[in-house]
């Protein structure tokens, strides 16, 4: 991933969502310009977001509506106030949330539509209003997903709001001609009004996006690999997915139990018909990826790994612990992607645990990878996510948005994990461990190879002696690596004892290492760079209710610590 003319670069985390604002939620407004000027400030070339599309149930930016559309909920309402859409008196008539810290989301919802409602009213009772012309060309350039997008958000409220696959008219649900033509005709006006939103959101997000580039800034957005059952896309597009013959999905997306969920994720997404993308020269994903990179400066492509092999649930299930890996594409996508579209910056989201063929996969396709903090402590110095085994074509983070804050998961580990962070941020400092002879060391364990006598060796053939010898060399290396491991763990608890270090220190620790690895980029949560504790955690996954709802407080966002971030980014290397 290049970044303007240096190659190493910083960047911070940022939700539009978490942004200050008086309304409820944070807007493409002042106080977006706002942030990119303390990323000015503190010297960073990127801002990351989470997916801007419109949410659905449970409020998660990765199941939305639309995989094109944006989210209404981030249209500045003083901006429309300005160009004489809406009245002051009605934005200030509502309650938008308590907290200034939390997203209200069921407050947002009930209250944010009436505003906008209000607003398209005005904007097509404009007498020679000079936008029309705009607007319709907007509706023409994006015909394609928007008069599918339209439609779709019009007809659910016509039953409900329900999922598509509960609408009672059956014509309607499986897009018989006759009902398409019916509803469009019906629904005419909310038909304009969601075509309104999506017109003033994408001119805003344009002059934001100016705004941000000018600073010499880069948007890192976020494509979630899959779309939402509940979308306009499957609803629209449903060869696309593996569903069966009423539109249901046969399997869906998800991934079995580790470090994030004993159970795993159920994601309910439905999955991709892979073979009928193929014939079609992957020509839905293509225009997908270039709606991405044409709104964004840089793409991350959430959960890479099933461009390999992806986690299929027989539907329906209650958890993610049954499932099976299936093959996905491969390189021959990403190969047609970069004829059709050039060579896109792209980072590829490879977290977790990974077959040896994602990684190859990773490597052919060239894009960087992600080395997240947290992930790196568990005693083993080979451990991919230390920064002292950072390659340089990698994004490193403290923590992503399914992680803790930096605090809140420093809080939690046992008191053991500061001394292998400090080991491993000052291995000079480090005192040595006298070596002794270490019980556990010497015993030899029940998968080591017995020690054949010489007159047993002479039966062998020589491709049993090749395998006796590999599998000596072997269990020697391991006899090793446990014995360097166990002097480590004892190095790591006599620090962890000895150790007397503010906040403060633990995390300038924490960011000196970051900035200063291999990295070409490094990316910050904005959370972390505050040391804010788990009540400001964005999302913990397979949990439903009290995620992707924190937001900062403006006075936290000091010209102090954006001089402190400076600092970081020029010893880095970063500027």
């Amino acid at each position: 991933m290049d970044t303007t003319n240096n190659k190493r670069a910083a960047g911070i985390l940022m939700p539009i969502s978490s942004l200050p604002s008086p309304y409820g939620i944070g807007t493409m407004g002042k106080e977006a310009r706002k942030f990119a000027d303390f990323l000015k400030k503190s010297g960073h070339k990127i801002w990351q977001i989470l997916p801007v599309g419109p949410t659905s149930y449970g409020d998660s930016p990765y199941q939305s509506f639309s995989t094109y559309a944006g989210n209404p909920y981030f249209i500045d309402l003083e901006k429309l106030w300005e160009e004489g859409l809406l009245k002051k008196s009605l934005i200030e008539y509502f309650n938008w949330g308590e907290n200034e810290n939390y997203v209200d989301y069921e407050r947002i919802y009930k209250c944010r539509f009436i505003v906008l409602e209000d607003a398209c009213a005005r904007f097509f009772a404009k007498e020679n209003n000079p936008e029309l012309t705009d607007f319709e060309n907007f509706c023409q350039k994006n015909k394609a997903w928007l008069e599918d997008y339209a439609l779709f958000m019009s007809v659910k409220s016509e039953f409900e709001n329900k999922a598509w696959t509960e609408w009672e008219d059956e014509d309607i649900r499986l897009r018989k001609p006759e009902a398409l033509e019916k509803y469009r005709k019906k629904c005419a006006d909310k038909i304009l009004f969601w075509k309104f939103l999506q017109f003033k959101f994408y001119q805003q997000w344009e002059e934001f996006r100016g705004y941000v580039n000018s600073l010499g800034i880069k948007i890192l957005g976020d494509m979630p690999i899959y779309v939402a059952m509940d979308s306009a896309d499957t609803w629209a597009n449903p060869e696309i997915f593996w569903l069966d013959e009423e539109g249901k999905p046969v399997r869906v997306a998800g991934c079995p139990p580790d470090y994030f969920s004993v159970k795993g994720q159920l994601w309910g997404n439905p999955l991709y018909n892979w073979e009928y993308l193929k014939k079609t020269d992957y020509k839905w994903w293509i225009n997908r990826v270039k709606a991405a990179t044409e709104l964004f400066d840089i793409t991350r492509i959430d959960h890479f790994r099933a461009f390999d092999t992806y986690y299929a649930i027989p539907y329906p299930a209650e958890d993610a612990v049954i499932g099976d890996w299936l093959n996905g594409p491969g390189i021959e996508f990403f190969e047609k992607l970069k004829e059709e579209l050039g060579d896109p910056e792209i980072v590829a989201e490879d977290l977790g645990s990974l077959a040896d063929s994602v990684y190859v996969l990773l490597e052919k396709s060239g894009y960087p990878g992600m080395k997240v903090f947290e992930f790196a402590f568990d005693g083993d110095d080979q451990n991919g996510y230390l920064p002292h085994n950072y390659c340089e074509n990698c994004v490193a983070y403290t923590g992503t948005h399914d992680n803790d804050t930096l605090r809140g998961w420093f809080e939690k580990e046992p008191a053991l994990t500061l001394g292998r962070i400090y080991s491993e941020c000052y291995p000079d400092k480090v005192p040595e461990i006298e070596e002794e002879e270490d019980e556990e060391v010497t015993t030899k364990s029940a998968e080591e190879t017995e020690e054949l006598t010489e007159e047993e060796i002479e039966k062998l053939t020589a491709e049993e002696l090749e395998d006796y010898n590999k599998k000596l060399e072997e269990d020697k290396k391991e006899k090793e690596r446990n014995h360097r491991l166990t002097l480590k763990y004892k190095q790591d608890l006599k620090l962890s004892e000895e150790l007397k270090l503010t906040d403060e220190e633990i995390l300038d620790m924490i960011l000196t290492v970051l900035y200063n690895s291999k990295a070409n980029t490094v990316i910050i949560q904005l959370q972390d760079i505050l040391w804010l504790g788990s009540e400001a955690r964005m999302n913990t996954p397979s949990t439903l209710g009290g995620n992707w709802e924190w937001r900062v407080s403006q006075e936290l966002l000091t010209d102090k610590i954006a001089e402190k971030l400076m600092k970081f980014a020029k010893n880095g290397k970063r500027i």
